[in-house]
């Protein structure tokens, strides 16, 4: 698991659309995490962390509307979709582990 505040720092200047439309740098970063989050907390104080981190955009035009549907910020809540991959695999079967032991 990658460190999820380095994950979508990574992300915003990996994908030309964030900066395109937030602008460049620590400002353009700022714009995206304030609507990204506010959007966010939107979505779970109505629907619940887990509901919102499933399904965000299904939850109405709201959500919907939200520019990438909080894709990126999504992807770094490692525990709420943890509950579905520990369905389908035994303990043993699962590793749960930073990318950086991973990678070094």
């Amino acid at each position: 698991l990658r460190e999820p505040a380095e994950r979508l720092w990574i992300a915003f200047h990996s994908y030309g659309q964030y900066p395109a439309k937030y602008g460049q740098g620590a400002a353009g970063f700022g714009g995206y995490f304030g609507n990204q989050s506010a959007a966010w907390h939107s979505c779970a104080s109505r629907h619940g962390v887990r509901p919102c981190a499933l399904r965000f955009e299904g939850h109405g035009p709201e959500q919907a509307d939200v520019y990438y549907h909080c894709d990126q910020l999504i992807k770094g809540m490692y525990s709420a979709f943890l509950p579905e991959w520990q369905a389908y695999f035994a303990p043993e079967r699962l590793l749960v582990l930073p990318s950086s032991e991973h990678f070094a």
